[in-house]
C-alpha cells in the first residue's frame, strides 16, 4: 500500500513515462489498481503493439470489442482455427475488422473464410501492411474467386509490403498480373501454392528489370521449376537478396 501511495504521488508525466515501458500483458493488471492507473493504462498508444487474438466469445460482440478505448489504434489481429473454425463466425468477424482503419497486420492461420465476399477480402488485405494467410493441411484456403480478386485489386492499388500466402492454390492467377503484383512487394512467401511454370518465369523475368523484392520463397512448387531456364533462376538469385526455390 505504501508503494502504491508513493507512486500515486509522482507527477503525472512521470507516471506516463513509467507505464509507457510496460508491455500489454503487464498493463492489464495496472488498469485494475485505481481510476488514475486505469486512465494511464488505457491510453490507446500503449496498445499499438498488442495482438488481438479473435476467440469464439468475440464473435457476437466484435464491434463492441473493437470499440474499447485501449484498442483505438490496434494494429495487429490474429485468427486461429483453434479458436474459430466456423465459416459463418469467421465471416461475421472479418466483415467488421475489414473496415477498422488502424489495423495494419492480419494473421490468419487455418481459419475458413470461404463465406467472406471476394471483394471484401481483396479490399481488406490490400489495405494491410502485412498479411499472413496460411491454411492448416486439413483447413480451407482462399477460394479461387478470392485469390483472383486479391491480385486484381493488388495490381491496381495496394498498401501491402509483406504477403505470406503459402499453401493456398494460386494456379489460376494470371501470370502477368501475379508477376507485376509480387515484384511490387518486399517479402513474399508462396511456398507450395501450385504455381505453374509460366507464373514463375514471369515473376523472375520482371524482377530482372524492376522489383522491390527483398525476399521471395517459391519453394514447394517443384513441377513449376522443372522447365524454368537456369539463367532466369541465376539472375533471380543475384537480384533478390533472399530467394528460395527448391
Amino acid at each position: 500500500m505504501e508503494a502504491e501511495r508513493l507512486l500515486s504521488e509522482l507527477p503525472l508525466e512521470i507516471l506516463r513515462i513509467i507505464v509507457a515501458y510496460l508491455p500489454p500483458k503487464d498493463l492489464l493488471p495496472v488498469v485494475l489498481v485505481s481510476q488514475l492507473w486505469r486512465e494511464l493504462g488505457e491510453n490507446p498508444r500503449l496498445w499499438r503493439g498488442f495482438t488481438l487474438c479473435i476467440r469464439r466469445e468475440h464473435v457476437r460482440r466484435i464491434e463492441e470489442v473493437l470499440a474499447i478505448r485501449r484498442l483505438k489504434h490496434l494494429q495487429r489481429i490474429q485468427f486461429s482455427k483453434l479458436c474459430l473454425n466456423n465459416a459463418t463466425d469467421n465471416a461475421t468477424v472479418f466483415n467488421v475488422i475489414a473496415f477498422k482503419e488502424s489495423v495494419k497486420e492480419l494473421i490468419i492461420r487455418g481459419s475458413d473464410l470461404s463465406k467472406v465476399s471476394p471483394d471484401v477480402i481483396a479490399t481488406c488485405l490490400n489495405n494491410m501492411d502485412k498479411v499472413e494467410f496460411v491454411p492448416h493441411i486439413w483447413g480451407t484456403g482462399l477460394t479461387f474467386e478470392q485469390v483472383d480478386a486479391l491480385f486484381v485489386k493488388m495490381k491496381v492499388e495496394t498498401k501491402l509490403r509483406v504477403l505470406n500466402i503459402r499453401s493456398n492454390n494460386l494456379s489460376r492467377v494470371s501470370a502477368k498480373v501475379m508477376a507485376e503484383c509480387v515484384n511490387n512487394l518486399e517479402e513474399v512467401d508462396m511456398w507450395n501454392t501450385s504455381l505453374n511454370t509460366e507464373q514463375v518465369e514471369q515473376m523472375l523475368l520482371v524482377s530482372k528489370h524492376r522489383t522491390k523484392l527483398k525476399s521471395l520463397n517459391i519453394s514447394g512448387n517443384y513441377f513449376a521449376m522443372l522447365d524454368v531456364p537456369k539463367d532466369i533462376i541465376e539472375d533471380a538469385k543475384r537480384i533478390i537478396p533472399t530467394f528460395e526455390y527448391c
